[in-house]
């Protein structure tokens, strides 16, 4: 794992932080628990469809979509007349997801930009289109806070269920690039970390249980990206000991230890093996406890090809579990020896274990005021015939048993959410729409 010899602080600035207002119609106000869905990366094929028909019997209260949305791809039957093709392909999407999950009416599937959202990238193979369209056709449904400056589908919380929280999720498109070459950045003393940390000190003063935290894009992992949300944030997260770190992005699946803050446990530059000490390990029936540090689950896997992961990376120790896909592999296989980037170390052999199967799925979470349960909900479509399905489990437990208090918007409230995409603005980016990177 990268390391630096630093901590990272964070500057307080008060009234920044917003709260969420009411819940959307229909939510239940018990508080003993609720479950939801997250991961990224579909596209519009067979693989998105079965996951989608998943999505639909799994009882869930809420999904996040962590990034890439169409890929480009046509969607089988899209009925869209809309003259500008790009609008056309949205709309086209969105119903693809409404229909074949059979979501309710104003069910809550919320959306982050990722690498494929792009004005500029619209007309591309495999880009998305501009990320007002989506956002448009499947609109923020939880009433979410979002940063100064921002929008929904770019960096936004919000609090659940809102009369009595049990958890703070966060989605932010941390490292993304917009159209003008701001990225959106969460670097120290930044307006985004700030907005961050305050709105993380906030839920832990209202008493809310759960924090979680959703990005696109990754920082560390065994597969082929690095890390584009930048050291700082990562950083952050673990120092604040969130619960849960959401990602897609990179085309597999990763499941972590807990990483533990510690002054020889930042993040670097260079990928390098976790210091001991770092690192807190699941008890024999796979659970964790709550406030060690967080989980990092990467799970982009919702539909498109997976690509191999390395399982003797040097930051291999970080992780639980991997699960990455033949078919983009170099050799043929999901799992591959060394490291992707020539030059980074490896581990000595065997690694951490890996699937070769390259499944479809999501990660279905129950939250309750004690615990977080997590299990990989698979499509059982693994690319060589007869492999089992793939599977993945872990609690984090230790919860105080609490419920949040909500409160009204403060001064300074960001105010009411807006459509990401073309012509909002950014703190990094003053004329910027999300883009790829």
């Amino acid at each position: 794992m990268r390391r630096l010899p630093i901590v990272i602080a964070v500057a307080v600035v008060a009234g920044l932080v917003g709260l969420v207002g009411r819940a959307p119609a229909g939510l239940a106000s018990t508080p003993s628990g609720f479950t939801f869905g997250a991961a990224g990366d579909m596209g519009a094929g067979r693989n998105a469809a079965a996951t989608l028909t998943n999505l639909g019997s799994a009882g869930t209260d809420f999904f996040l979509h962590l990034g890439d949305f169409s890929y480009g791809e046509a969607v089988p039957g899209g009925t869209s007349t809309n003259a500008d093709p790009a609008v056309a392909e949205a709309q086209n999407w969105c119903n693809f997801v409404k229909t074949t999950a059979k979501l309710p009416a104003n069910y809550p599937y919320e959306l982050l930009s990722g690498g494929h959202a792009s004005a500029v990238q619209g007309a591309g193979t495999g880009a998305d289109g501009p990320l007002a369209d989506y956002t448009a056709c499947l609109p923020d449904q939880m009433n979410s806070t979002v940063a100064p400056g921002s929008a929904y589908g770019q960096d936004y919380y919000f609090d659940y269920p809102a009369a009595a929280p049990l958890a703070r999720v966060f989605m932010i498109m941390a490292g993304e690039q917009y159209d003008n070459g701001g990225k959106d950045v969460y670097t120290a003393g930044s307006p985004n970390l700030t907005w961050l940390s305050d709105a993380i000190d906030q839920a832990r003063a209202q008493s809310i249980p759960w924090i979680i935290v959703g990005t696109a894009f990754n920082c560390v992992t065994v597969g082929q990206k690095s890390c584009e949300i930048g050291t700082d944030l990562f950083n952050l997260l673990v120092s604040k000991k969130v619960d849960l770190i959401l990602q897609g992005h990179e085309h597999g699946f990763e499941q972590s230890n807990q990483f533990v803050p510690g002054a020889n446990c930042a993040i670097g530059a260079t990928k390098a093996a976790e210091p001991a000490g770092c690192l807190a390990s699941a008890d024999g029936s796979g659970t964790f406890h709550k406030n060690a540090g967080p989980v990092l689950v990467v799970s982009g896997t919702l539909g498109v090809a997976e690509r191999p992961m390395y399982p003797d990376d040097i930051e291999a120790g970080d992780f639980v579990k991997v699960m990455g896909g033949k078919l983009t592999s170099p050799d043929g296989n999901g799992c591959m020896t060394g490291a992707f980037s020539s030059g980074t170390a490896t581990l000595p052999a065997p690694g951490v274990p890996c699937d070769a199967s390259g499944q479809h799925g999501f990660m279905k979470y129950t939250v309750t005021p004690t615990q977080i349960s997590a299990q990989f909900v698979s499509d059982n479509d693994p690319e060589t015939a007869g492999s089992p399905a793939f599977t993945d489990s872990f609690t984090i437990a230790g919860g105080s048993g609490a419920v949040g208090t909500p409160t009204g918007p403060p001064n300074g409230s960001p105010g009411p959410v807006s459509p990401g995409g073309p012509g909002r603005t950014s703190m990094a980016s003053p004329s910027g729409s999300a883009r790829a990177a």
